[in-house]
């Protein structure tokens, strides 16, 4: 037996979009997540999760037109630039434009994110000489017990 189907999981999509927008709403007053949690009688993941999930409804389609509207104005000055380079005879000039146009470039990386940090998981092993003298030591004996062992199997 099935207890409410489809209608009961858009209901349930209405209150969650409800409850994101007054989530979303206190913490743009200043709310902490506890306070909200407390006041809404949800948990606080669910409250946080219930704020991003807002904030990208909100902010993300105003974020890609914000960048469409600043990579055509960087296009139009990447343009002029090029052309400043291409047709200089001045080589100081040429220089202030390769410059310019290096602002230019690096502005667009951060506009993208593309200069955002990266985290690198890395593993450093320090081996001092008495540990590399034990592990060939090590190696050593690993092959004399493989012969030894060879020898007493074939006896």
């Amino acid at each position: 037996m099935t207890t409410g189907g489809s209608a009961h999981r858009k209901a349930n999509l209405a209150n969650v979009a409800l409850e994101a927008e007054r989530c979303f709403e206190l913490k743009a007053k200043g709310w902490s997540v506890r306070r909200i949690a407390s006041e809404i009688g949800l948990s606080s993941a669910t409250v946080q999760r219930r704020i991003t999930s807002e904030c990208e409804r909100r902010v993300s389609p105003k974020v890609d037109d914000y960048r469409k509207l600043q990579d055509e104005t960087l296009d139009a000055a990447q343009t002029k630039v090029e052309q400043i380079i291409d047709g200089a005879d001045d080589p100081e000039l040429v220089l202030k434009a390769v410059h310019r146009l290096q602002r230019l470039l690096d502005r667009r990386a951060r506009l993208h994110s593309l200069d955002a940090p990266t985290k690198v998981d890395a593993t450093v092993t320090q081996q001092t000489q008495t540990d590399a003298k034990l592990e060939a030591l090590f190696a050593a004996q690993d092959a004399t017990n493989a012969t030894i062992r060879a020898a007493i199997e074939q006896a």
